[in-house]
């Protein structure tokens, strides 16, 4: 053993024994053991020494060891069978001896490479992962803590990982150290330390040949008294905490308790009595705030109708100033306008004398304009009814002459040269025609001698197009393993990194490791769509590409020159431009046709409509002829009447000047009854504005006192119900654990017979050879 390796070995036994602690008078065993893997005992050499605290001349003791040898200054003995006499003279007594029974602990390893199991001695000629578990296996019921150092030297040992345990490293060696606490068990605690401890790593020839374990129940034992009293002290405690929140979830009065658990139990009623109380307040305050509320927005909206109301009297007195004054000019006007009116009326009278011969011809002259008007109109019926058989014989000559060029269409072989027409109609000929001629030239040949192979060489690509895939996809996960191995350290292309694998250099949990990762990059949906995109482009080029080629070129001008070659297209041409232009003219005419019907349909209409005002007219003129009569004699009234106008008008222009000056002073008034009453308006605004903030505050104060309320009480009834539960079972499992490990230890575990008044103290140091 190297002096690095033993030094790591002591830093462990120190740690070990730095919890023990010397009782009087004691019996300590050092037991030293040597094993292979399977945990086959070869020697066993148990150490012992008596510890002689008062200083006795004599040491009395009992033991089954045999080849008991002294190795202290006190080293004379009689023995009696078991029973051994130390000559002490007032010194501790240290002594070692054999035996052939089985040790309480013994360390048992088994090693897997790869998955499969494998012997120690093998390990050092293999490659691969390694596993390897070392349990202990026991002989007693009493709890143990073991640990194990396993030093490994060279290179052969990486990526080492330990389930329980450290590993020390060095510029040439390292120290796998493990533990574990062989029969303690731990389960309910969800602790998974049990009597074992797991070793991985990835291994070439390793060169582990030896392990160095130790095992001794004194630490548990430390542990176990020093918290003797402690645990006491939980159960009370955890009682106390049942009983307080038990009180707390019933809201019954609150037991006696630790002097701090009460004040905290009496501080939490406190605040659910405090929450409660502001719940409620805020609540009242809600209720409140809502009923001002409303009030403001009364006072709100009976502020506005004043103040719309004093704004329209406000208006309506100025319009009644300005209508006072203009009544003031309108009655100034009016005296003068009567005296005119005066001097006019007499003229009137006269010219309705002449008004009245007058209309008495124009009644004459408007019957003899009404015979006139019927006649028109019976002529124009006889044109009526003859519009729809011109129309219907005219589109039934147009249908006609489209079914026969259809019919020579069809006969004329442009089918068999490539171009389908569909059936002309007196709606499509025009584009039919048109699109079928652009075909027939030079250019419309060439684009569909170009769109005809292109189709053929898409065909071809879409024939291939799994090649086409497989090669992109091939060529996308070449690209992300290159990035996967980037990413993990491996600067190598792909490759190469086949390469490697084929050549056996790329361990298979690497393998494994990079193959998950490029699977689960080409499954993202990114990738795939990266890859889809790729799959077009690849095929468009492949398109063009095709269609730049000597071959294809060469079916394309061979089929232009064929086409432009063909009398029969030729012929076709000329005939189809014949006919668009015939059919044009066909179309003119008869489009022609149907706006004369419509126009002559028009003046019959109105044909009608001048015979109703004609006879509107005859009427009127009649009614003229009376009415004239009637002015006549009512200009001789007119006369007398505004003579009497005059002198009223004059009147009429005094009053009106007293109204404007009166109201000048109300509309003044009303000014100001206007500004107060909006001054006012603005004011019931603010109010209502604050009280609305007020009513929207208590609502946020309710929701939330009430939220802090039932969250309060949400969290005590989870406390009550889940956390205290759990608590309790927890110290429970704790609790049972102590007492069954207590129980255990109460018996003293040891190797050698122990004398009667003694306390004792094992330790177990076993050294495993792996090869």
């Amino acid at each position: 053993m190297s002096k690095q390796t033993c030094f790591v070995f002591c830093i462990v036994l120190c740690l070990c024994f730095s919890v023990l602690a010397l009782a009087e008078p004691e019996k300590q065993e050092c037991l030293f053991v040597t094993a292979d893997a399977s945990g086959h005992v070869y020697t066993v050499t148990d150490s012992i020494k008596l510890l002689n605290p008062d200083g006795l001349s004599d040491l009395a003791d009992i033991s089954c060891l045999t080849a008991i040898q002294p190795t202290g200054e006190a080293g004379s003995f009689t023995q009696d069978g078991e029973t051994l006499t130390w000559h002490a003279d007032g010194r501790n007594v240290s002594y070692q001896g054999t035996s052939e029974t089985v040790p309480p602990v013994v360390p048992v390893v088994t090693l897997s490479l790869d998955g499969k199991p494998i012997e120690a001695e093998n390990l050092k000629d293999a490659s691969g992962h390694l596993s390897m578990t070392v349990a202990y296996q026991k002989s007693s019921d009493a709890p143990f803590l073991a640990i194990t150092a396993i030093p490994a030297l060279g290179g052969g040992i990486n990526g080492i990982e330990v389930d329980h345990g450290m590993v020390f490293d060095s510029d040439s060696r390292q120290v796998i150290v493990g533990y574990a606490l062989p029969g303690l068990d731990l389960t309910k605690l969800d602790k998974d330390i049990d009597n074992s401890f797991t070793i991985t790593a990835d291994v070439d020839h390793p060169d582990i040949r030896w392990m160095m374990s130790i095992a001794t129940a004194e630490p548990l034992s430390k542990v176990i008294d020093q918290f003797s009293g402690e645990m006491d002290d939980a159960q009370r405690l955890l009682r106390e905490l049942d009983d307080s929140m038990d009180a707390l979830h019933n809201s019954t009065e609150q037991p006696d308790a630790s002097d701090r658990l009460t004040d905290v139990f009496l501080s939490i009623r406190t605040l659910v009595d405090g929450t409660v109380q502001l719940a409620d307040g805020a609540a009242e305050l809600s209720d409140g705030a809502a009923a001002l509320y409303d009030g403001t927005s009364a006072l709100k909206d009976g502020a506005d109708t004043l103040a719309d109301g004093t704004l329209e009297f406000a208006d309506g007195m100025s319009k009644a100033d300005t209508g006072a004054k203009s009544l003031a000019d309108g009655a100034a006007q009016l005296a003068e306008g009567t005296a005119a009116a005066s001097s006019g009326a007499s003229a009137l009278c006269d010219g309705s004398t002449s008004l009245a011969d007058g209309a008495s011809q124009i009644a004459d002259g408007a019957l003899q304009l009404k015979g006139g008007i019927a006649q028109l109109n019976t002529g124009l019926a006889q044109l009526t009814a003859n519009n729809e058989a011109l129309n219907a014989g005219a589109a039934e000559i147009f249908n006609a002459i489209l079914e026969t060029a259809n019919q020579t269409i069809a006969g004329s072989g442009l089918s068999e040269a490539g171009i389908d027409m569909p059936a002309l109609t007196a709606d499509n000929y025009q584009e039919v025609l048109s699109s079928t001629l652009e075909m027939m030239t030079p250019e419309g040949i060439q684009a569909y001698a170009e769109a005809a192979a292109r189709e053929q060489v898409r065909a071809q690509v879409d024939a291939n197009a799994d090649k086409i895939e497989a090669a992109v996809t091939e060529a996308a996960k070449a690209k992300v393993l290159e990035g996967v191995l980037a990413a993990t350290g491996m600067e190598m292309d792909a490759a190469s990194y086949e390469a490697a694998v084929n050549a056996g250099q790329v361990p298979q949990v690497k393998q494994m490791a990079v193959t998950a990762a490029v699977n689960a990059k080409l499954g993202e949906s990114a990738v795939i769509k990266e890859i889809a995109i790729e799959i077009g482009h690849q095929k468009s080029a492949l398109i063009e590409q095709y269609m730049e080629s000597e071959d294809i070129q060469k079916q394309i001008q061979t089929a232009v020159t064929a086409a432009a070659s063909n009398p029969a297209l030729l012929s076709a041409s000329e005939s189809l431009t014949e006919l668009l232009q015939k059919l044009d003219s066909i179309h003119t005419f008869v489009s022609g046709l149907s706006d004369y019907t419509a126009g002559v349909e028009a003046a019959a209409a109105g044909g009608i409509q001048l015979a109703a005002g004609a006879d509107t007219l005859a009427a009127g003129t009649t009614q003229l002829s009376s009415g004239a009569a009637e002015l006549r004699d009512g200009t001789a009234q007119l006369n007398d009447g505004i003579t009497a106008l005059n002198s009223g008008a004059g009147e009429l222009s005094t009053g009106a000047s007293a109204l404007v000056s009166g109201l000048n002073d109300l509309t003044a008034a009303s000014i100001q009854i206007r500004d107060g009453a909006a001054s006012l308006a603005d004011g019931t605004v603010q109010v209502n504005d604050g009280t609305k903030d007020l009513y929207d505050g208590s609502v946020a104060l309710a929701s939330g006192s009430a939220e802090l309320r039932d969250g309060i009480q949400q969290g005590i009834d989870d406390l009550y119900d889940t956390v205290l539960p759990k608590l309790d079972g927890r110290l429970n499992d704790l609790v049972d654990l102590y007492n069954t490990t207590a129980s255990q230890l109460k018996v003293p575990v040891t190797y050698d017979l122990l004398p009667d008044g003694y306390n004792h103290s094992l330790l177990l140091i076993t050294r495993t050879d792996l090869q």
